[in-house]
């Protein structure tokens, strides 16, 4: 279990530095990105006016993947595909209607906006979920799982 412990910290610290450089790179290099995708200046300012939310995104996606990928490793796969069923559907739900019923928010960034309404969502439940476990019985379950020899069938 503090070998468990010590390795979720490791791989969450991972994914901040990975998910905060690939963020910035995303938000400040935006005109650039812009311009390799297109000499046309509107798409290039339209692509620097998205930056901010692409980058959001993508800091909320990669804690969702570190919390998904934790909670399959310690054995709660069920719980987290629950959740992502859950969290994402509702997340792309509220994503339209913020786009097409209300019109609140533009149509390029409204599926960042639902999508990221629903990775909240999911790192709130995984956050829980990995707080409420227990990690000494999980890891022995896991333990128990390697050394059976149990593997997926081929």
């Amino acid at each position: 279990p503090e070998l468990a412990k010590k390795q979720i910290k490791i791989g969450f610290i991972a994914t901040f530095i990975a998910i905060a450089f690939i963020s910035s790179v995303t938000y400040f290099c935006s005109r650039q990105i812009g311009e390799f995708f297109s000499e046309d200046k509107e798409v290039i300012q339209g692509f620097i006016d998205t930056s901010i939310y692409i980058s959001i995104f993508l800091i909320a996606d990669g804690i969702t993947c570190a919390f998904s990928n934790i909670l399959r490793t310690i054995g709660a796969e069920g719980f987290a595909l629950k959740c992502y069923l859950l969290t994402f559907s509702g997340g792309i739900i509220v994503g339209v209607l913020l786009v097409f019923t209300f019109k609140i928010i533009p149509q390029g960034i409204g599926l960042f906006v639902g999508l990221f309404v629903g990775m909240v969502s999911f790192n709130i439940l995984g956050l829980y979920k990995l707080y409420s476990i227990n990690l000494e019985e999980q890891c022995a379950k896991v333990k128990k799982k390697l050394e059976e020899g149990d593997s997926p069938p081929k």
